[in-house]
């Protein structure tokens, strides 16, 4: 019965954790509106290169830049049905300009799955404004 109790309360602890981990996480891709870290949960190589983090300002974009990224996608036969701040094409082509690093596009491609979707979430709650 002890084991039991135990293996519950562990649980709870690790439920816990991850809820203050979410948290954190959730408060720094929301606090800053323009500029942003990514700091990378493993380094990445790419090229003759190693990131541990990425460096983005999303002050830096343009009308213009929203505009040509959805001619692209609607060039290459990947049309918006939705509001582009849903649409991950488009999403991570705003990362990528919004991105400091050279060839940011291909190297945003290398990073992790976890730091994918937060790039991707900072980048949507840009779009939405929530992060302003």
């Amino acid at each position: 019965m002890k084991t039991a109790e135990n293996e519950k309360r562990n649980i709870a602890v690790e439920s816990q954790d991850i809820d203050k981990e979410v948290d954190v996480l959730v408060e720094e891709l929301s606090s800053t509106p323009y500029e942003w870290t990514c700091k990378l949960s493993k380094p990445v190589l790419f090229g003759e290169n190693t990131y541990e983090e990425l460096h983005f300002n999303f002050g830096k974009l343009t009308a213009q830049d929203g505009i040509d990224i959805e001619s692209e996608l609607n060039s290459i036969g990947k049309p918006i049905y939705t509001e582009p701040a849903f649409d991950v094409n488009y999403l991570m082509r705003v990362a990528a300009l919004a991105c400091d690093e050279q060839n940011a596009r291909d190297l945003i491609m290398k990073v992790p799955l976890a730091d994918f979707v937060s790039i991707r979430t900072k980048t949507k709650l840009f779009l939405l404004k929530r992060a302003l």
